[in-house]
């Protein structure tokens, strides 16, 4: 699932990189980790949400604020 995205780079302490499907308004992060890569599936995220997230100062404050707590998510594989 997470191989067919192309993912954005972010400057971040804990988002390694964002990913975004807009026609499935699918909004996939992949967190640093010092264990192994975790990635984490947002659903339902509309694409005003999503540029408002990548227009935010700090990706983290604005995930744990405006997305974590609204939107039903999941943790996905590596394929």
């Amino acid at each position: 699932m997470v191989r067919h995205i192309n993912w954005i780079q972010t400057n971040s302490t804990n988002i390694d990189q964002i990913g975004y499907r807009e026609d499935e308004q699918k909004l996939f992060i992949k967190f640093k980790s010092r264990k192994k890569e975790e990635y984490y599936l947002y659903k339902s995220v509309d694409v005003i949400k999503f540029s408002e997230f990548m227009l935010a100062d700090s990706k983290g404050k604005f995930l744990r604020a405006e997305i974590m707590p609204k939107y039903d998510y999941e943790k996905v594989e590596e394929e």
